[in-house]
C-alpha cells in the first residue's frame, strides 16, 4: 500500500512535469484564462483519472484476495475447532467410560459352590478361581457347550456381574467404533490407538476376566468385540492371543 501511494504521488509530479516541459519552457506567467485553466484541468484528468482509476482497481482486486485468504483462514480455523471439540467430546466419553468399568470392577464377585455351600469371591480373587476353574475344567475333558454351561449358571447365581462387566467393556469398543471416523477428524490408525489405550489403562486381571469371556461367552455384546478388527488385532500383538491359548 505504501509504495502504491508512493507510485501515485510520482505519477502526478510527472504529469505536472510534462506539462510544464511542453508549455511552461521559458519565462511564463500563471494564466487568468479560465479557458486555459479548464483546458489544463482536461489535460490533468484525462492524463491522471485512467491511471489512477487502473491502481484503485488493482487495490480493489488486492482488497478482494486478502478478504477472500482471511475468510479461507476463519474457515479452516472454524473447521480445526471443530475437529478438536469432537475429540474431546469423544475422549471425555471414553475416559469416563474407564473410570466406569474400574468402579465396576470394585463391586466384582461370583459365587463359587463349594461343599460347605457357596462361597462369595470378590475382585482379582474372583478372576483368579474362575481361571483356575476353566483350566481344571478343561484338563478334565469338560469344553464346548459344557464349559460354556458352567460358566453362565455361575454368572446367573452371581448376578450377572460377568454379563455386566462384559457390556462396559463392549460400550467402550462400540464408541471407538462409532465416533473414531475419518469425517470426525480421526485417522483410521486411531481406532487401535484407543484400544490399546483401552487395554493398557483396564487392570490386568480386568483383561484376562474380558479374554476369558470372550474365549466361551456369545452373549450380542461379546460377540460384538469378537467382530471387532481392531480388538482382534490388539490382542495379536499384545500377545494376549497366548494367553487365551492357554484357557482352550
Amino acid at each position: 500500500m505504501k509504495n502504491i501511494g508512493w507510485v501515485a504521488s510520482l505519477l502526478i509530479l510527472i504529469t505536472f512535469g510534462l506539462y510544464y516541459y511542453q508549455f511552461g519552457m521559458g519565462p511564463t506567467v500563471l494564466s487568468k484564462g479560465k479557458d486555459v485553466w479548464g483546458q489544463f484541468g482536461d489535460y490533468f484528468g484525462g492524463v491522471l483519472n485512467p491511471i489512477l482509476s487502473f491502481i484503485s482497481i488493482l487495490l480493489l482486486i488486492k482488497s478482494v484476495r486478502m478478504q477472500l485468504t482471511a475468510n479461507e483462514c476463519l474457515i479452516n480455523e472454524t473447521k480445526r475447532q471443530e475437529v478438536l471439540d469432537k475429540r474431546k467430546s469423544f475422549e471425555f466419553q471414553f475416559y469416563n467410560l474407564i473410570e466406569a468399568q474400574k468402579s465396576g470392577f470394585d463391586d466384582f464377585s461370583l459365587i463359587f459352590p463349594s461343599p460347605n455351600g457357596d462361597i462369595e469371591v470378590k475382585k482379582v480373587d474372583a478372576v483368579n478361581k474362575l481361571e483356575q476353574l476353566i483350566k481344571t475344567s478343561v484338563q478334565r475333558g469338560i469344553t464346548g457347550i459344557n464349559l460354556v454351561s458352567i460358566l453362565e449358571s455361575l454368572d446367573d447365581k452371581s448376578d450377572d456381574k460377568m454379563f455386566s462387566f462384559a457390556r462396559r467393556f463392549y460400550l467402550s469398543v462400540k464408541l471407538v467404533d462409532n465416533k473414531i471416523t475419518v469425517e470426525n477428524g480421526f485417522d483410521e490408525q486411531d481406532k487401535k490407538m484407543y484400544i490399546e489405550t483401552l487395554i493398557n489403562l483396564s487392570d490386568f486381571a480386568m483383561v484376562r476376566l474380558i479374554c476369558m469371556i470372550i474365549t466361551y461367552l456369545s452373549w450380542p455384546n461379546v460377540v460384538y468385540i469378537n467382530n471387532s478388527t481392531e480388538m482382534r488385532g490388539v490382542i495379536n500383538t499384545t500377545g494376549l492371543n497366548t494367553y487365551i491359548d492357554t484357557l482352550k
